[in-house]
């Protein structure tokens, strides 16, 4: 199992539970702002993005995500009218990508491969590549290859006390560690130690 902060990874979430609106994700902690679309959660890397259209330059096949970093958009037209710089979420996604850790996706009502309401946690993504260049409006932007961790990898980061949704049934883990997966609609669950035991 790959050493990761605490703040990285799944945090007890399993891939396709969904949320009513940011304002739920950011009490959730499963990411924190209620706009701004990357997460470093108080570090120097990225924990999680929001993928919500917000950047006319993104593209998303569902493995496979061209997103563009934040800054220099107008607010009122949404056209990029400044250079991005390496700063803030912008660098933690290319702090992430140096030490490989994974990011967390979450998409929401407003794209094609998102909920139709609300928004959905897809799992871990991680960063593979990074460049700088012109964006449709003319400005530079900052852009970011993440790319979907394969379910045997995606299953392979600890859980911790949360609360797990999966459509109807609900499970709550306690501090003990586990490795949790999703299989046919099903929660699975495995000890990662001898000693770890479930409370429900």
């Amino acid at each position: 199992m790959k050493e990761v902060p605490a703040n990285v990874g799944h945090l007890g979430y399993v891939v396709g539970t969904k949320f009513v609106n940011r304002q739920e994700m950011s009490i959730k902690r499963i990411h924190g702002p209620t706009q701004a679309g990357i997460w470093n959660n108080g570090s120097d890397y990225a924990v999680s993005i929001v993928v919500s259209g917000g950047y006319v330059d993104d593209s998303d096949d569902m493995d496979t995500i061209l997103y563009t970093g934040q800054g220099g958009r107008d607010p009122t037209s949404g056209r990029q009218i400044k250079d991005q710089e390496l700063t803030r979420g912008n660098k933690g996604l290319y702090n992430s990508m140096k030490l490989k850790y994974p990011v967390r996706v979450i998409r929401g009502f407003q794209v094609e491969m998102g909920p139709e309401k609300g928004y959905r946690y897809d799992g871990l993504y991680l960063v593979t590549s990074s460049r700088i260049e012109a964006s449709i409006d003319g400005p530079m932007i900052w852009r970011f290859v993440l790319e979907k961790i394969n379910d045997s990898l995606n299953s392979s980061f600890s859980a911790d006390s949360k609360q797990i949704e999966n459509k109807d049934d609900s499970l709550r883990l306690n501090r003990s560690v586990y490795i949790v997966t999703k299989r046919m609609n099903k929660v699975n669950i495995w000890k990662s130690c001898p000693k770890c035991s479930k409370s429900n």
